[in-house]
């Protein structure tokens, strides 16, 4: 799981767990792209915000990627 400032500048990455949760404790506040990519899922592109003093949970959805056959 990547995530991306809103300047571009800022850039973490984190594994997630098991169960697929993940999270970045340390972010500051503001508007963040997130990428997940995942083994046999279509890469997720999305977009949240980060608030000042808050947990904040997000439910992703990943797509089946495509199946290529050898």
């Amino acid at each position: 799981v990547l995530v991306t400032g809103p300047d571009g500048s800022r850039q973490e990455i984190t594994k997630s767990g098991p169960d697929g949760r993940f999270d970045f404790p340390l972010l500051r506040e503001g508007k963040y792209a997130v990428e997940v990519r995942a083994r046999g899922f279509a890469l997720y592109r999305g977009a949240t915000a980060v608030e000042s003093g808050r947990t904040m949970e997000e439910n992703l959805t990943l797509t089946m990627g495509r199946v290529q056959e050898n």
